[in-house]
């Protein structure tokens, strides 16, 4: 009992002293002891305090690494104890709460961690069996971490303070790890701070796994993500690269301002990127799948990559896929970089933010030193893709190859030159770049399928040449429809001085199509050009540049350039030559043309030094002998400039900069401009103490009834002095001359300001026979200010006086004083005749002219006329009223004794106001032609009304009525003239027509209705539109429109639309009785005949010069006219007017004609012919008049010469067969003259159709028709038959029957002499009027024939209702028993049309009968009705039958 007694109470006692502190710290430093030597390191403890085994109380206790730095230190560890099992080996604790920790992780310089000695004892403790320790929660408190690793040999460390953990789940068995992370924050004490971190850390066997990471920052947040560290292959020796990671982002906010705090030298950065993705595999072999980094709006990277190599860079593969990945530079240049940096932000060229977002999909792969770089990028430039290989070279090179490809790639704004905008490009290229210098050295092989320059699209552009830096050798080739060049040589502007040596064969260039020429309709140009010269300006230019085989063609005429050549070279002094067909020039010297205006502006400086013209000085000097002589400009002015004319000249001369010399000759013997004629002009300018300028002209001929004489303008100058004198003389039917004579004087004020007084001498004029005196006065200019001291011109009682001052004072003005002018002599001094006449009186003011230029008047003019049109007495005065800054205005018009017009109003300057009220009674409507004369002709007619007219200065308006009475007026495009008496009305800035009655010169009338827009009766608006049941539509000639012209009733609707000279004419009418309309294709024939010389007179070179005195009008009339045309419609197709080549016809149809500007006719629909005729002409000797047989077709569908025909020409006549038959002993009367029709079948394309021939006889029998064919069974025997009958007016005899034949008729040559005057009297027979037609035919007899006679008639009569074709004469044999004695015979036709549509005609014909075989009675009569109608149906035809004859349905 005892022993149990002394048991227990040892055991009470073993628990107490358990209990106590010092016994457990003394046992648990026991342990730490042991610890310490079994892992070579210390392991202290200060206390320890463990409570009914449930509760384990560690203080201060450390454990240090092998280095004797501290790993692991807690001030305070408290646990709680669920379970010890010493059995089990397992520790169980509900809790762990730690305070005051400090955990320092390290690497070695071998990248080993310093707790590595920890886990390989736990490994080699597993025989032993290890203990399994488990806790449910741990928290940490007042925690420091440390980390510090070796970079570069140097060691860095991370501090973290004030670290707060909260773990669960916290399971430790073997070496295995795994708990959860509930919370964690942290502060480094600087900038970093960790807000919260959560996941589940499980660690075993070398590898780490952290699931659903999550991480917040004040600036960047880990949403959710899986990482995977696995360490099992890092074994000793192993380096870094085989780390294996697994990293899975969801959603991850990263933010530089972070990121900075861990990574020094990216401080400072303001960057924030979305980040998902995963990256997966070792450092040495690692792989990355859909990972995602977006920064700013629109800046997105998505991509797959794999690399293999790493750490190693130069030795590491990478392929990188890039998927949808975009670019906003936007984005970027807002990226603020790192405080390390030279810039705040990043910067980019303007040109990379005018690409706007940029996309790119494509891979690279391969090494740094070896990549290929494949795939596509769009911007706003376009689209680009690549396939190259970069290959780095020594000295800062960069290997080049693969290719290039542009799809509608904007090159205008990525060059930054406008005229360039989009190229598609597939190309090759092979070279290096420096990456230094930028510069590349590459061979490029490609073809641009397109690109646009200059606003055309170029296609097929091949180019295969070297580029080195700004030099390009190679070939260049484009085949472009507007476009045929190539191009061989080098262009060098690395040099100094760009070098050029090359050569371009330019096979055809459309330059209006290129938009390279807006001066013209049509300039096409073609040339080989070869030059090899050195230089950027004519000024340094040194080689040689010549053009061969040119020519340039425009709508006016044909250029050669065969022989053009600009060359330098070098004596003692520089030679500039050029040489040509046109003009040669050679300049020797020192000459620069850049300075070349500064040079002349010293010259001047030297003779007036205070006229303001500063002087030039440091320039190139310039100082050369030049010498110009024209040889023939005419094929240059007659091409590009029609209206000019430059004879042979001469011009030279020598100037010296140096010693501020000119001498200059010039002679030029005859010159013409716009009808001005100038013969005898020459120039001379000199130099000395003086500069004399001598200009002469020994006529100015201002048109062909005026000229000026003698005319020279004389001056010199010297010492700030300007003497000129202007002297003309001629004494012809009017005399015209006059001397007048100015000093002006250049004077420097304060300021060195120029000051000029002009001098006008007094002077003599003769105008038209008329003496007018020029009285002197005095003229000074200032800067701002020009004052007119009293310029009088008077004759008689007649005065001009002009005096006052212009300035930038709004008091001062220039007055105007006008008496008793006879407007007359404006129409001897004018060029053309302005039909004005009147006298002028009053007064006149302007003032504020530097501002808006306000105008005062007091002027009358009596017995006003316009166009022999009498107006009447005309006055305006116009007032400043000073208190309502107002032009007070009157004007006020008087004919007959009745007051036809006045208005009355005020102009405000201040705010550009007009408000006007405007009477017209009677007036007369000439007056509109100034301002309608743009569009409108032949304005006449009065008019009575009220308008009132407003607006501003920029915009009048009129609202009003005036009644038009008698009016009329004719559109130039159209030449009609029409008539109307009815109400135009003005509202606003528009013309209104309102249902106007018009009619024609035939008393057609139709419904005019629309308006007219304008701006200040500019700028014509038309829309306008004219409906009619028969007008007259148009009635042009050649000398209005020379290709399609002519007169044309219709009946339809007329729209006139338009703008200015710009007017659209769209019809859709049918033509009716009295429409001829002609359309000239003579500019598409080919000439007929080539005249190789020509004599020409003075009469000719005269009209030469008249045409070259007028430019030709380019016409601005669009024309689409959709046509009903009906058989009363003339169309005549004019193929060639000289030699009478035309087909007239008549027939229906509907077409569309299309007409622009240039008068290109398009046509498209069916016309069928009905009748109509073509004249064949030779020479007109022999015209032959073909009858087209109806029911013909021409159809077009575009261009009016590329029609499908299908037409049969008939040719009429009468002949015998004895040249066919000549020995016939047969009973058969071959000498009797029978029809033959001579068939022309034109089929295929109009403009080289598809000819057949065919001979046909109408009223011979079988027989006979069966023995012809022998005669033509071939083409060849066809048209020689065909030409004997159209030239001979009979059959070819075959050369196998000649002989005899001839021998029997030897009066051929008599046959073929009547055959032609017979032609040509018919001709000139059917000139006497258009309304008949009258043939002669005369052959004279022969041993088997008498003389014969025909005389054919053709008309048409009331108003083409009745038809007639007739003829009559004799036709007989001497030979023949069977002659009939009456030898007159008469054939007629006669066809009468008994509705207005010809639906329903009368026919009646009386026909010789030709029988050669068996007698019958010599006519044949008919008459009969016929009746045509297209139908669809039998009911249809029943009741158009019912219609013609009047037959009404029953209701």
């Amino acid at each position: 009992m005892w022993g149990f007694g002394i048991l227990v109470i040892l055991m009470l006692g073993a628990y107490v002293a358990f209990q106590s502190s010092v016994v457990q710290t003394f046992l648990v430093r026991q342990i730490a002891n042991n610890l310490s030597e079994r892992l070579n390191t210390r392991i202290s403890l200060k206390s320890v305090d463990i409570r009914f085994f449930n509760q384990l109380i560690l203080n201060e206790f450390l454990i240090e690494d092998q280095q004797q730095d501290t790993l692991f230190y807690v001030g305070r560890m408290a646990a709680s104890i669920d379970d010890l099992s010493v059995k089990r080996k397992m520790i169980n604790l509900s809790s762990l709460d730690m305070e005051q920790t400090k955990l320092f992780v390290s690497l070695t310089e071998e990248n080993l961690p310093n707790y590595k000695f920890i886990f390989d004892a736990l490994r080699s403790n597993k025989q032993q069996g290890s203990w399994d320790f488990i806790c449910q929660n741990f928290l940490f408190s007042d925690t420091r971490l440390g980390y510090s690793y070796y970079k570069t040999e140097e060691p860095r460390t991370i501090d973290l303070y004030d670290v707060h953990l909260d773990v669960s789940d916290f399971v430790l068995h073997h070496d295995s790890l795994s708990f959860s992370i509930n919370n964690m924050s942290l502060d480094d004490r600087r900038a970093f701070r960790l807000s919260s971190l959560s996941t589940k850390l499980v660690s075993s066997n070398h590898m780490v796994k952290l699931q659903n990471l999550r991480v917040a920052t004040p600036h960047s947040a880990i949403v959710n993500a899986d990482v995977t560290i696995d360490q099992s292959e890092m074994h000793e020796g192993k380096d870094f690269s085989s780390l294996k990671l697994d990293i899975d982002l969801k959603e991850t906010v990263l933010d530089f301002v972070d990121l900075g705090q861990l990574v020094p030298s990216v401080r400072g950065m303001d960057l924030k990127m979305d980040l998902s993705g995963r990256v997966y595999g070792s450092i040495a072999d690692l792989k990355a799948k859909d990972l995602q980094m977006s920064i700013g709006e629109n800046t997105r990277l998505v991509c797959d990559f794999y690399t293999n190599g790493l750490p190693d860079l130069d030795q590491t593969y990478i392929s990188l896929d890039l998927k949808s990945s975009t670019a906003d530079f936007k984005d970027l240049s807002q990226i603020k970089l790192p405080h390390s940096s030279q810039s705040d932000y990043l910067q980019f060229s303007p040109l990379l933010h005018d690409a706007g977002v940029v996309h790119y999909e494509g891979n690279f792969t391969g090494f740094l030193s070896d990549f290929v770089a494949y795939g596509t990028v769009r911007s706003n430039f376009g689209e680009i893709r690549t396939d190259l290989s970069f290959v780095p070279l020594q000295g800062n090179r960069l290997k080049v190859n693969g290719s290039l490809k542009t799809v509608n790639f904007e090159l205008g704004e990525f060059t930054q030159y406008d005229k360039f905008e989009q190229i598609t490009f597939n190309g090759k290229v092979n070279g290096s770049f420096h990456k230094v210098r930028r510069a590349f050295n590459v061979a490029v092989e490609g073809v641009a399928d397109s690109l646009i320059f200059n606003d055309y699209k170029f296609k097929n552009l091949t180019l295969d040449g070297t580029v080195q830096d700004r030099k390009f050798e190679g070939n260049l080739t484009v085949h472009d429809p507007n476009l045929e060049a190539g191009f061989v040589g080098k262009l060098d502007f690395n040099a100094a001085v760009p070098e050029f040596d090359f050569e371009l064969n330019l096979d055809h260039a459309n330059l209006v199509a290129l938009n390279l020429d807006h001066s013209y309709d049509k300039s096409l140009l073609s040339m080989m050009l070869n030059a090899n010269f050195t230089g950027n300006s004519i000024d340094n230019l040194d080689g040689n540049i010549q053009v061969a085989e040119g020519q340039y063609v425009n709508e006016y005429d044909t250029l050669d350039l065969n022989s053009l050549s600009v060359s330098t070279y070098y004596d003692d002094v520089a030679h500039l030559r050029v040489r040509s067909d046109f003009a040669d020039a050679h300049i020797a010297g020192n000459y620069s043309f850049l300075t070349l205006g500064g040079s002349f502006k010293n010259l001047i400086h030297r003779y007036l030094p205070s006229s303001g013209i500063e002087l030039n000085e440091g320039m190139t000097m310039n100082q050369f002998n030049f010498e110009v002589m024209v040889k023939d400009m005419e094929p240059i002015t007659r091409t590009l400039i029609p209206e000019l004319y430059v004879g042979p000249a001469e011009i030279n001369g020598r100037f010296d900069d140096e010693e501020l010399t000119l001498d200059l000759v010039a002679n030029i013997p005859r010159m013409e401009y716009r009808g001005l004629v100038f013969n005898g002009y020459s120039l001379s300018v000199h130099t000395n103490d003086k500069i004399e300028l001598k200009n002469r002209l020994e006529e100015l001929q201002l048109n062909e009834s005026q000229s000026i004489f003698n005319l020279a303008i004389l001056a010199d100058a010297a010492d700030d002095r300007l003497n000129s004198k202007l002297v003309w003389n001629n004494f012809h039917t009017q005399t015209y001359s006059g001397e007048l004579e100015t000093q002006v004087d250049f004077l420097k004020t304060g300021y060195d300001r120029t000051h000029v007084e002009m001098e006008i001498l007094p002077s003599r004029i003769y105008l038209a026979d008329t003496l007018w005196t020029v009285h002197p006065s005095q003229i000074t200019i200032d800067s701002t200010r020009i004052a007119v001291d009293n310029f009088q011109i008077s004759n008689k009682n007649q005065q001009f006086t002009l005096d006052g001052v212009v300035s930038k004072d709004n008091s001062d003005r220039l007055n105007l004083t006008v008496n008793d002018l006879n407007l007359g002599h404006l129409n001897s001094l004018a060029r053309k005749n302005i039909e004005v006449k009147g006298i002028l009186n009053g007064s006149a003011s302007v003032f504020d002219v530097y501002e808006r230029a306000l105008f005062l008047s007091d002027l009358r003019i009596g017995d006003l006329s316009f166009r022999d049109h009498e107006i009447g007495d005309l006055s305006i005065v116009s007032k400043w009223d000073r208190q309502s800054e107002e032009i007070q205005s009157e004007l006020q018009i008087d004919s007959r004794n009745h007051q036809a017009f006045y208005a009355y109003g005020t102009y405000t300057p201040a705010n550009d106001s007009i408000d006007f009220f405007a009477s017209l009674n009677d007036l007369s409507l000439t007056i509109l032609q100034p301002v309608l004369q743009n569009s409108f002709q032949n304005i006449r007619g009065r008019g009575t009304g009220d308008v009132w007219i407003h607006g501003n200065s920029e915009k009048i308006l009129l609202d009003g009525d005036v009644l038009g009475l008698d009016a009329g007026l004719a559109m130039k495009a159209l030449q009609v003239d029409y008539y109307f008496s009815d109400t135009i009305s003005f509202r606003s800035d528009s013309i209104v027509f309102d249902q106007i009655q018009i009619t024609d010169y035939q008393g057609n009338k139709g419904v005019f209705d629309g308006s007219i827009r304008h701006h200040n009766f500019q700028d014509m608006r038309y829309d306008l539109s004219l409906r009619t049941s028969r007008l007259m539509a148009m009635n042009t000639t050649a000398r209005d429109n020379e290709r399609f012209y002519g007169k044309a009733f219709a009946r339809g609707v007329l729209q006139i639309n338009g703008r200015g000279k710009d007017v659209n004419l769209t019809s859709t009418a049918t033509s009716l009785n009295g429409t001829a309309i002609n359309i000239s294709l003579d500019y598409e024939a080919e000439a007929q005949e080539y005249d190789f010389i020509h004599f020409v007179n003075s009469d000719t070179q005269d009209a030469e010069s008249q045409d070259r005195r007028a430019r030709p009008d380019k016409s601005n009339v669009k024309m689409n006219f959709d046509f009903d045309v009906t058989p009363d419609a003339l169309v005549q197709l004019i193929y060639n007017s000289q030699i009478g080549d035309m087909i007239r016809s008549r027939g229906t149809g509907d077409l569309q004609v299309r007409i622009d500007p240039d008068f290109n006719i398009t046509m498209f629909g069916e016309y069928r012919v009905e009748q109509g005729d073509y004249l064949f002409t030779l020479q007109n000797v022999i015209n032959k008049k073909f009858e087209i047989a109806s029911g013909g077709t021409i159809r077009w569908n575009g261009d009016p010469y590329d029609a499908t025909i299908d037409l049969e020409a008939i040719y009429r006549l009468k002949a015998s067969l004895t040249e066919l038959f000549p020995n016939s002993v047969e009973d058969i009367d071959y000498s009797q003259r029978i029809p033959v029709t001579c068939e022309i079948f034109l089929t295929e394309n109009l403009n080289n159709p598809s000819i057949a021939f065919d001979i046909n006889f109408p009223t011979a029998e079988d027989r006979i028709k069966d023995q012809v064919q022998q005669f033509v069974s071939t083409e060849e025997e066809m048209n020689r038959q065909i030409l004997s009958l159209l030239v001979l007016g009979r059959f070819y005899t075959p050369e196998y029957l000649r002989g005899s034949y001839q021998a029997s008729n030897s009066n051929v040559v008599g046959s073929t002499a009547s055959e032609l005057f017979s032609n040509q009297l018919s001709n000139w027979l059917s000139q006497i009027s258009n309304d008949f037609d009258i043939g002669v035919n005369y052959r004279p007899g022969n041993q088997m024939s008498d003389d014969e006679i025909e005389l054919a008639l053709s008309t048409q009569i009331f108003n083409d209702r009745v038809t007639l074709n007739g003829n009559i004469g004799n036709n007989s044999a001497t030979n023949t028993a069977r002659s009939n004695n009456n030898n007159i015979v008469g054939d007629f036709d006669l066809n009468v049309k008994l509705t207005n549509n010809g639906k329903l005609q009368l026919k009646a014909y009386n026909r010789s009968n030709n029988n050669l075989i068996y007698e019958t009675s010599p006519y044949t009569q008919g008459i009969g009705i016929s009746y045509r109608e297209n139908y669809d149906n039998f009911n249809e035809l029943w009741n158009k039958m019912k219609r013609l004859f009047g037959i009404r349905d029953e209701e």
